[in-house]
């Protein structure tokens, strides 16, 4: 099994094991939870990333979209400025579309906007990953606790050693 640490699009590539893919997991859990709201906003990270991300959600729950960028690996005030104009939009809802941002951005931008903020690597990815491999035994994912810095390579984490060999084993 390989967990892409990432809320881009990729395309798909064989091979025998599992591909956890964030982005579409992310996708499918806010299209559940926002229908029917009449705004939602979306925090990329990076301002050329918007149209992408506004092709990616406008189908969600039928909900106006409010793009705004900032970098999770920046000043915290770009963040903050991000929330401002979000809250000046009257979000119901807000999604941080990249797996840099972290627990405490997440709850930065509910304080600031007073909506929801749904965070991938919050409780979302790693519920899943829990799922597909919370009963192997020796996985450490129950114990794991994210950093601060999600660029890091959590592969060993996830790997299936013992259960068909180590994580690349398994995509071939």
């Amino acid at each position: 099994m390989v967990a892409l640490l990432c809320t881009g699009e990729f395309e798909l590539v064989g091979g025998k094991g599992l591909l956890v893919r964030p982005q579409p997991i992310l996708y499918n859990v806010t299209k559940a939870v926002a229908d029917g709201l009449k705004v939602g906003g979306v925090v990329s990270p990076a301002a050329d990333q918007i149209p992408q991300s506004k092709k990616r959600w406008q189908q969600v729950g039928g909900t106006e979209q409010v793009m705004v960028a900032a970098s999770p690996y920046g000043d915290v005030a770009e963040l903050e400025k991000a929330a401002d104009a979000l809250k000046r939009q009257q979000v119901q809802l807000v999604v941080l579309d990249c797996m840099g941002y972290t627990l405490a951005m997440q709850e930065k931008v509910r304080q600031i906007t007073g909506a929801p903020v749904i965070l991938a690597r919050g409780g979302i990815l790693p519920g899943v990953l829990k799922e597909l491999i919370g009963g192997v035994k020796g996985s450490r994912l129950m114990d794991y606790k994210y950093g601060e810095d999600c660029r890091a390579s959590f592969a060993a984490e996830f790997s299936l050693k013992g259960r068909g060999g180590t994580t690349a084993d398994n995509r071939r």
